[in-house]
């Protein structure tokens, strides 16, 4: 009861479709847990759980098709899945509230091309691997680090790097890696009190 208002949002499967992805900017702490991959143009791009249908691909047509696409289709299981890149971030989400960005996925800070494009729109912290990434590794950061965010109060670095190991035992090139603002933190103290910001 002492604490301010906020609202959760769980997205699962079709849930977490392509336009989940163009709208992350509405939230201030977002768990991206998804496939990702390096593609041979150098953009990081990650599956969304929309799978790709003659209804949706016309309708994100440009974004697929287009002269510069921000989107792709990937496969997975058999199955072909409507997948953002990079760019779709850019060009969709354009103020983020300073967001702490974790992002679960193979290879997603492999280059610049994420974490770039989501601090560019105003995202305070991104962290994810940077290489192919083991489930049961990934699952168990996931946890200690929002629980070092949130319950512990640790800010994004110290949850970052209370994160012990921060390679994968079993992928020993995939390194839990962060960027941004590192003193990031939640609390329950009012913000720009004193209009230090205007």
């Amino acid at each position: 009861s002492e604490c301010p208002s906020f609202g959760v949002m769980y997205l699962a499967d079709s849930g977490a479709g392509a336009a989940a992805f163009a709208n992350l900017d509405d939230f201030g702490a977002i768990s991206i847990v998804t496939h990702g991959t390096l593609l041979a143009e150098g953009q990081v791009c990650l599956m969304t759980g929309e799978v790709a249908s003659l209804a949706n691909t016309l309708w994100w047509y440009w974004d697929l098709y287009g002269a510069a696409p921000t989107m792709t289709l990937l496969s997975h299981g058999g199955v072909k899945y409507l997948s953002v890149k990079a760019s779709f971030i850019t060009k969709y989400n354009h103020n983020f509230p300073n967001s702490m960005i974790y992002v679960c996925a193979c290879q997603g800070m492999k280059n610049a091309t994420l974490h770039t494009a989501l601090r560019g729109a105003g995202a305070g912290y991104v962290a994810g691997y940077d290489e192919t990434v083991g489930v049961t590794y990934a699952n168990g950061v996931t946890f200690a680090f929002w629980e070092n965010v949130l319950v512990d109060g640790d800010t994004a670095g110290e949850a970052h790097d209370n994160v012990t190991p921060l390679t994968d035992p079993g992928h020993l090139h995939a390194n839990f890696v962060d960027f941004g603002n590192m003193a990031l933190t939640f609390g329950s103290d009012l913000n720009n009190g004193d209009f230090e910001q205007g």
